[in-house]
C-alpha cells in the first residue's frame, strides 16, 4: 500500500491504491482525485521555488568555495578521470555500445556530480 501519511484517510478508497496494470501512468489521475479530496490548490510559486533553489546550487557552491581547496580538488579530479575513463569505455563495450557513449556518460555524470554533488 502506498503510504500517504496524514492524508491517508482523507482520500477516497479508490485513490488509496491504484489497481492499474501501469500504476505510474495512471497515478496522475489518482493524484487529481487526491488533490480534490483535500480541497487544496497548488500555486505555481510553491512549485517553482524549490526548482530555483535546486538550479541555484552551483552558484551558491561557487560563491562559498575556498581557494585553498583548489589544488587537492584538481588532484582528486585527475585521479577520478584516470580511473573512470577506461572504465567507462569498458562498460560501453560490454553493453555493445560505441566507446564514445561511455565517455559521454562519464563526462556528463562528472559535470553534474561536480555542480550538484
Amino acid at each position: 500500500m502506498i503510504h500517504l501519511g496524514r492524508w491517508q484517510n482523507a482520500l477516497p478508497r479508490t485513490s488509496r491504491m491504484p489497481e492499474c496494470a501501469k500504476a505510474f501512468e495512471c497515478w496522475g489521475q489518482h493524484w487529481t482525485e487526491m488533490d480534490s479530496a483535500l480541497g487544496k490548490t497548488i500555486e505555481l510559486k510553491q512549485v517553482l521555488e524549490p526548482v530555483g533553489r535546486y538550479f541555484g546550487q552551483p552558484l551558491r557552491f561557487y560563491r562559498k568555495y575556498e581557494r585553498e581547496n583548489l589544488r587537492p580538488d584538481l588532484m582528486a579530479g585527475i585521479t577520478v578521470a584516470v580511473i573512470m575513463l577506461p572504465q567507462a569505455i569498458a562498460f560501453a563495450l560490454i553493453a555493445e555500445l560505441p566507446p564514445e557513449m561511455g565517455l559521454y556518460a562519464a563526462v556528463v555524470g562528472s559535470i553534474v556530480g561536480a555542480l550538484w554533488g
